[in-house]
C-alpha cells in the first residue's frame, strides 16, 4: 500500500525514505511514497504528491486532509482512505513509538 504522510500544507512537507516514522510505515507493511527523497523532511509540490498516486494520505490535522478531496482522481481519497493520524508518538524517537507504530499499522490497515 502506498501512503502519503504529510507533515504540514503551507508549504507542503512530507517524510523522506530515512525518517523514522517512513521506517514505521514499512513495519505496517505500507510503502512511503517519497521513500526515495534522503531528506527527513522534504518539501514537495501537490503535483508530485498527484503524481505517485497515493492509496492512503495521513494527515495530523482534518482540514489538511479535506484539502485533499480537491483530487478526486487521487486513490485516497477516490477510495475515501484520508486518514488522521492523531498520537504524536511518531515524531519522537522513544519507547512511545512501539505503541504509536502498533497505532499506526491499525489506522493504515483496519480490518488486519
Amino acid at each position: 500500500m502506498r501512503v502519503f504522510y504529510q507533515v504540514w500544507d503551507r508549504p507542503l512537507y512530507t517524510i523522506g525514505g530515512e525518517q523514522i516514522i517512513s521506517d514505521a510505515l514499512e513495519v505496517c507493511g505500507a510503502q512511503n511514497v517519497f521513500a526515495d527523497l534522503k531528506l527527513p523532511a522534504p518539501q514537495v509540490s501537490v503535483e508530485a504528491v498527484l503524481q505517485r498516486n497515493p492509496e492512503v494520505i495521513l494527515a495530523s490535522e482534518q482540514a489538511q486532509l479535506d484539502a485533499w478531496k480537491a483530487w478526486p482522481q487521487v486513490a485516497a481519497v477516490a477510495q475515501g482512505q484520508l486518514r488522521l493520524v492523531t498520537d504524536k508518538g511518531l515524531e519522537r524517537p522513544s519507547g512511545q513509538m512501539v505503541e504509536a507504530t502498533a497505532k499506526l499499522c491499525q489506522l493504515i490497515a483496519p480490518d488486519h
